[in-house]
């Protein structure tokens, strides 16, 4: 939401400076995300200043450009090269400076800089309309009335609208802040309370005068509990046409887009006091109002020129012949809004349900600020306050010949919540000594009434309040007033003891990205909603739409599907370093992949792991070696090791997206799976590196590493013995067959099993035969292993090969 500290300044006068004003507000529990100044000229005016044309002479060199002395309010005037040709001594202009940024209209920014043109030295610029960026004007240079002092700042002089805006992240539950009435009165309590601020926060104006007449349109409410409260008013003898330059900068300066006075009449009424309105064109009435649910699939233009379906579900305005002209709360239609013919309207001010008005919402994806408020839960005892606010502006801005009565229709009135509340438990939960009296000093600010009663009070709340209906609601409210900081921090801490079987995945996944970022590894968080374009092509990522687990985004309509994998985070974290030249990269993430399988949703949880460009850090004592699938291999079995697991297999795998894969099994679930990245993937991301990806089940592996029993086992006193072997083997085996079968033939001494070597030359050791040079070391727990105990052993190791991988040993079966 976005607050203008002027607008908030006629409803409620403050010396507080923008610093101080945002700690109050976050204080109070209405966050700041940010501030930024707004100016009704782009750039406002900086460096822009008022001069005084001293002299003016033709310009030697040309004969369109002239060569003036102007008074820029220093100790010596300037010399400026002009080329308009209205330029004469004696007047008073505006100047952009030396280090001034001009926005032209329709144009490209630029700078002012000191310059040299056709030989002579200009030292700034003498600015028509257009190069100002407030008109459209290039006739000639801006000439203004001569009482103007020399140096005076150009946005003084122009009257050139400014305000400061500040962001606010508006919780769900604040339905009273969402708008600027709204939130004077919350910063009105706190002044009340830490200042004793004893004035009134009122917007409303009681000055207008309105010609009343009868009213010509009829109100049915067919649903009461989807519109408890239904009212409006005819305006006869408008005149559409641009608001007033005062609303339009209102507006603008809170992000908003002028649209015609009675548009920007609703919209400063729903901005200012937090209620939504609707203006329709009189003459679609068709003399009345009906509010009802339509038929399911009923076909319905919007504003925006998109037919959509209707729900049964959904609360519809219609004219007196049931044509539907506005989605309740939501959204306009095409053919019943204000335009520039448009003489006469009928407005409309409604309270509509919270529920019914988000799943409208949420179902058509129209999150528009009108749905925004009524979701969070407007105020039914506003509209009617609001509905003649609007009614005056538009008298105002718009004439009228004749304002009808008000039609309310309003069966069964709305009060807000009577909570008992007790003092013991206010000071309980929030965990100060506060007396009763401040209780109820800030229930009060608050315009919360209450009533004395054993131990504590009756809280009577404001309508505005929705969300406020349980005792806790009401301490939560005190407690935003008096101070979330002035609560003392304990001393102390208290906690128990509690005592799990196995480890926590939470707790093993801290050690694992502990160990992670020792390695080199940096931990990424993103989004687990993910455009569902990205899979169209089925053939790169072998994921159909049925597989994806849909969704309606509501802030955005791109991202509309959960991930199917963490593969496309990684890869969208690759192309976004990469843009912004980081193209070295060692990143993992702990998150879930989403799936449907059949009739089911399946969620896993999975740390992935990715590696691309050099392996090292740019510098002069390390090489440019690049990453490889094996630096990935190592990172993986690091994380296994240090879960506990120290047994697995290795396959060889196609895997979906990959050029090259393996998979990591223990038993028969298989708890990693390992790729170089297909290049064809890599294409669609605009990524020309290597990339390797792991996704580890982390789910799997934790269950696996709790079943686990960590075992002491005391390092041997003995000294190992190593032994190599050159063995030529066809060239479909790979080194995993070699290390399995190696442990399987001996299994109590073998410690540890090494390639350090492969070799391939078809004229030496022939066709399809490939070499692996290969370590083995060996140790006994009990006893020095002699020589020929290794030769035995390594002799049994030869026989297994020859047999079971028809390897040949080089240097004996040659």
């Amino acid at each position: 939401m976005n607050l203008s500290v002027n607008w908030l300044r006629d409803y409620l006068s403050f010396d507080y400076s923008v610093e101080q004003l945002s700690e109050i507000l976050t204080a109070i529990g209405l966050e700041v995300a940010k501030v930024h100044e707004y100016s009704s000229v782009k750039g406002g005016l900086e460096g822009v200043v008022i001069g005084k044309v001293l002299t003016k002479k033709q310009h030697e060199n040309a004969d369109r450009l002239s060569v003036t002395t102007v008074d820029l309010g220093g100790d010596e005037p300037v010399q400026i090269v002009c080329g308009a040709p209205n330029v004469a001594a004696g007047q008073t202009v505006v100047v952009a400076t030396v280090g001034a940024t001009l926005y032209p209209a329709g144009a490209d920014s630029f700078d002012i800089k000191k310059s040299k043109i056709r030989g002579e030295s200009s030292y700034g610029m003498i600015c028509a309309e257009d190069e100002l960026g407030i008109g459209q004007s290039h006739d000639g240079i801006m000439v203004l009335d001569d009482r103007h002092t020399a140096g005076t700042p150009a946005a003084e002089v122009l009257d050139i609208y400014t305000d400061t805006i500040i962001e606010i992240d508006l919780t769900p539950n604040r339905g009273d802040a969402t708008s600027h009435y709204g939130v004077a009165r919350d910063l009105a309590a706190y002044m009340r309370v830490h200042q004793g601020f004893e004035g009134i926060v009122n917007p409303f104006d009681s000055e207008t005068e309105l010609p009343v007449g009868a009213s010509t349109v009829t109100v049915d409410v067919r649903d009461t509990d989807a519109c408890p409260r239904y009212a409006g008013l005819v305006i006869e003898g408008v005149e559409v046409k641009e608001s007033p330059a005062w609303l339009q900068n209102r507006l603008k300066a809170i992000g908003l887009t002028p649209k015609n006075n009675i548009v920007d009449a609703t919209n400063y009424i729903l901005h200012g006091l937090g209620q939504p309105l609707h203006a329709f064109d009189l003459d679609h009435v068709k003399g009345g109002i009906i509010v009802e649910t339509k038929a399911e699939g009923t076909p319905f233009v919007t504003l925006d020129g998109e037919d959509r379906k209707l729900r049964a579900a959904d609360l519809m305005i219609c004219n007196a012949e049931g044509e539907p002209m506005c989605i309740a709360g939501v959204y306009g239609g095409q053919n019943s809004g204000v335009t520039e013919s448009t003489t006469a309207i009928f407005l409309e001010s409604a309270h509509f349900s919270a529920r019914s008005i988000r799943g409208t919402m949420v179902h058509h994806n129209l999150r528009t600020d009108a749905a925004r408020i009524f979701e969070k839960g407007s105020d039914p005892n506003l509209c009617l306050d609001a509905l003649h606010q609007a009614a005056a502006l538009i008298k105002t801005i718009a004439g009228c010949s004749s304002v009808s009565k008000v039609t309310d229709v309003y069966p069964e009135q709305i009060t807000g919540a009577e909570i008992d509340v007790k003092f013991d438990y206010v000071r309980g939960l929030i965990g100060a000594d506060m007396s009763d009296e401040d209780i109820v000093k800030i229930l009060t600010a608050l315009q919360i009434q209450t009533s004395e009663i054993d131990g504590g009070v009756k809280a009577i709340v404001t309508t505005d309040k929705s969300e406020v209906t349980r005792p806790c609601d009401i301490v939560e409210e005190v407690l935003r007033i008096y101070g979330y900081d002035t609560i003392e921090m304990s001393s102390k801490v208290n906690a128990s003891l509690v005592y799990t079987d196995g480890t926590s995945n939470f707790a093993a996944y801290n050690r694992a990205a502990d160990l992670l970022s020792g390695a080199g590894f940096h931990e990424m968080m993103s989004l687990s909603i993910v455009p569902s374009k990205t899979f169209v092509e089925e053939a790169t990522w072998n994921i159909s739409q049925e597989s994806l687990v849909k969704i309606n985004n509501t802030s955005s309509r791109e991202l509309d599907a959960m991930r199917p994998n963490l593969l496309i985070s990684m890869l969208d974290a690759i192309k976004h370093n990469s843009n912004y030249r980081n193209s070295d990269l060692k990143l993992f993430e702990s998150g879930r992949s989403y799936a449907v399988e059949g009739e089911k949703f399946v969620e896993k949880q999975q740390i992935a792991l990715t590696i691309t460009g050099r392996l090292h850090a740019e510098s002069w004592n390390t090489d440019d070696r690049l990453t490889s699938f094996y630096e990935l291999k190592g990172a993986v079995e690091m994380l296994l090791n240090r879960t506990g697991l120290s047994e697995w297999t290795e396959e060889s795998a196609a895997l979906d997206g990959s050029d090259a894969g393996l998979i990591f099994k223990y038993k028969n679930t298989t708890i990693v799976e390992l790729m170089q990245v297909s290049h064809q993937l890599l294409k669609q991301f605009d990524i020309d590196a290597d990339v390797f990806f792991a996704a580890v089940d982390w789910k799997a592996v934790c269950k696996i590493a709790n079943r686990s029993s960590i075992a002491f086992v005391a390092p041997s006193k003995f000294p190992s013995l190593r032994r190599d072997l050159a063995l030529v083997v066809d060239t479909n085996v790979e080194f995993a067959q070699i290390e399995q079968l190696a442990r399987r033939t001996i299994k109590k001494e073998l410690r540890d099993v090494n390639l350090f070597d492969v070799y391939e030359d078809e004229s030496r050791l022939g066709k399809g035969k490939k070499s692996y040079a290969v370590s083995f070391v060996l140790q006994d727990d009990n006893k020095t292993l002699r020589d020929k105990d290794a030769d035995k052993m390594l002799n049994k190791l030869k026989g297994s090969f020859r047999h079971q991988l028809g390897a040949s040993i080089r240097g004996e079966d040659e």
